[in-house]
C-alpha cells in the first residue's frame, strides 16, 4: 500500500518506509538491525493486509534478555535553520513496554545515549505512557495509552532552537491539531545538530514480550506538517 499525499505546489509526499514487506520477513536494508537475534519482523493487519513491523529483546542461550534490540535507518540531513516533521504509527502490544523512537546523531545505533529526540513507550504509575526526551530528563507527556491500539505521532523537529513539540491522536483521526500537542519545546539530549538517523531501540528491563511494540507508516516532511499522510 504506496500512499503518496500531497503538498502544496503538486509536490509528492511519499514515506521513508510503509514496512508493506511480505509476511514474517525480517527487517533489512537499509536499515541497520542492532542487539537481539531475534530481528524486527514483518506482520500483516487483517483485512487490509496492510504490513507493520513489530519488535522487541528477546531471550539469549542462557535465558537472559537482550540489553537493546532494534534498528537504525539514515535519513535525509535535515538542514539548520529548518523544521522538518517525522510521522509514523505506533502500538504497545504488551503491558510493560520500553521502547523508544527518534533521531540520532550516529549512523549506527549504540544505546539510548545517542538519541537526540526521544519517545519512550513506557509505563508510569501503573498506565501505559508516552514519556518524551527533554535534555537530560525525560518527562511524561501521555498516560492511558491503550494496549492493542495504534496512535499516530507527529514529532516536529525545529533546527532553529534544537528542539522539537510531539503531537499524539487516536489513529482514526485524519489530522492533528494544537490541542492534540503534548509536548511543546523539548530540547535535543546533547544537543548535536547532525541528526543522521531514525533509530527505535528497546531494552529489557521491564519488556516481558520478545515483541513488545509495533510501528508503522514513517514519513518525513520539510516544514511542520500535521495532516496524517497514512489515510
Amino acid at each position: 500500500m504506496l500512499i503518496l499525499s500531497t503538498l502544496s505546489h503538486g509536490q509528492r509526499l511519499t514515506p521513508i518506509d510503509e514496512f508493506n514487506y511480505p509476511a514474517e520477513k525480517e527487517l533489512g536494508k537499509p536499515w541497520v538491525l542492532f542487539g537481539s537475534e531475534d530481528r524486527p519482523i514483518c506482520r500483516k493487519d487483517q483485512p487490509g493486509n496492510n504490513g507493520y513491523i513489530t519488535w522487541g529483546p528477546t531471550n539469549d542461550a542462557d535465558g537472559e534478555k537482550k540489553e537493546h534490540a532494534g534498528a537504525s535507518l539514515p535519513i535525509t540531513v535535515i538542514p539548520t535553520k529548518s523544521i522538518y516533521t517525522y510521522f509514523f504509527r505506533v502500538r504497545a502490544d504488551t503491558d510493560s513496554p520500553n521502547h523508544s523512537f527518534g533521531l540520532s546523531s550516529k549512523k549506527k545505533p549504540i544505546n539510548f545515549d545517542s538519541l537526540e529526540t526521544q519517545i519512550l513507550l513506557h509505563t508510569y504509575e501503573g498506565s501505559l505512557s508516552l514519556f518524551t526526551r527533554d535534555g537530560a530528563d525525560l518527562k511524561v507527556a501521555f498516560s492511558d495509552i491503550e494496549q492493542g491500539k495504534w496512535y499516530n505521532i507527529w514529532m516536529v523537529v525545529n533546527m532553529h532552537n534544537k528542539s522539537y513539540d510531539v503531537y499524539l491522536t487516536s489513529d482514526h483521526k485524519g489530522k492533528a491539531t494544537m490541542d492534540d500537542m503534548i509536548a511543546r519545546d523539548q530540547r535535543f539530549r546533547n544537543g548535536y545538530m547532525d541528526l543522521l538517523s531514525f533509530q527505535m531501540i528497546a531494552t529489557s528491563y521491564g519488556t516481558n514480550e520478545a515483541y513488545g511494540a509495533s510501528i508503522d507508516d514513517l514519513y518525513h516532511v520539510p516544514k511542520k506538517f500535521l495532516a496524517n499522510p497514512s489515510k
